[in-house]
């Protein structure tokens, strides 16, 4: 298999295990949508592969089910959650948040802050 096939495997892999926390949160892809300002359909555009999957598109959705990056790549990809470690939210990731996703951090600091991620000075 080359780099670039692989690649897309696991692309499709993320994107699948995105669609099933989706649905197992019991949220539909527009209640996802709405808040971090996705235009109608264009969830599914991104889970079915007809749109390419973007870092900050995964980082928001994961931010609306008040999962991690760490957490979520571990399960996708099999990584025992003991050898996982907290990684604090990267100051640039904010930074390059558009103004719309920026209503789903208060959210995703909260609940870093509650998983002792991030120290309240943070």
């Amino acid at each position: 298999m080359t780099p670039k096939e692989l690649a897309a495997q696991q692309v499709e892999q993320v994107a699948r295990a995105l669609r099933q926390r989706i649905r197992g949160g019991g949220r539909t892809l527009r209640e996802v949508e709405e808040p971090l300002a996705m235009g109608k359909d264009y969830l599914r555009q991104l889970l079915s592969g007809n749109v390419d999957l973007k870092l900050k598109h995964l980082l928001g959705v994961l931010a609306m089910l008040d999962e991690g990056p760490t957490e979520f790549f571990a399960g996708v990809f099999g990584v025992p959650a003991g050898l996982l470690q907290p990684e604090p939210l990267h100051p640039l990731f904010r930074e390059s948040m558009s103004l719309a996703q920026r209503s789903v951090l208060p959210n995703l600091i909260r609940s870093l802050r509650e998983k002792g991620v991030l120290s309240e000075a943070e």
